[in-house]
């Protein structure tokens, strides 16, 4: 008679399957992007990577995590280390160990990053710290939702040539900050170009999935 298998046999296919994919990912990252040459660590959550700290860390050292909060929960990545940057920790492409001055982990991707990536996995509390962060990235050309979500402020961007697909899901706004009157740009999300000297080609937004305001 098969048995079912247990958590334990579970999280080893998870970590072998994150292994595979993270191989692959550093298979393909860009040449600036290549690792120390040693074998990722593995972790089970973003809360155990940092809380291994930053010591014996090389520069480009890489890390998978399995999952945000815990394997194949959809918010898993992998990390190159930086030792010389100390940029602000933003919960997805850049984090930074506990009790380190000096030093962050660096989100590897190839331009598609979602939502659970940045712990967001339901409308309970705010997603608009993720997406200000995924938007600033230059190199994000296309954003995911696999969950409802609740935005609470209005963002306004410039960017061009970027996908937000939130997959049919409900973007909430319950509690959203108040706009101004008779603003143009005060929707939930508002893209605008900016001036140039000569006249460019237009650009196109595209957004998918639902709206509830």
């Amino acid at each position: 008679m098969h048995r079912p298998p247990d958590a334990t046999t579970r999280r080893r296919v998870l970590t072998t399957a994150g292994l595979a994919v993270g191989a692959a990912a550093l298979a393909t990252a860009p040449a600036h992007a290549a690792g120390s040459g040693r074998t990722p660590q593995v972790h089970d959550s973003v809360r155990a990577l940092l809380d291994r700290g930053g010591h014996g860390l090389a520069d480009g050292d890489t890390a998978l995590v399995t999952g945000y909060r815990e394997p194949g929960d959809g918010g898993g990545m992998l990390l190159r280390w930086d030792p010389r940057s100390s940029a602000p920790s933003n919960g997805g492409t850049v984090l930074a160990p506990r009790s380190v001055r000096r030093g962050r982990w660096i989100r590897l991707h190839e331009g598609v990053l979602d939502f659970r990536s940045f712990g967001c996995f339901d409308a309970a509390r705010p997603a608009d710290d993720a997406l200000d962060a995924m938007l600033a990235d230059p190199a994000v050309h296309r954003i995911e939702a696999h969950t409802d979500l609740l935005l609470r402020r209005r963002h306004r961007t410039h960017r061009s040539r970027i996908t937000l697909d939130f997959g049919g899901h409900t973007v909430h706004t319950t509690g959203i900050e108040r706009g101004a009157h008779d603003d143009p740009f005060g929707a939930v999300l508002s893209f605008s170009g900016t001036r140039t000297a000569f006249p460019q080609p237009g650009d196109t937004a595209l957004i998918a999935g639902n709206l509830q305001l």
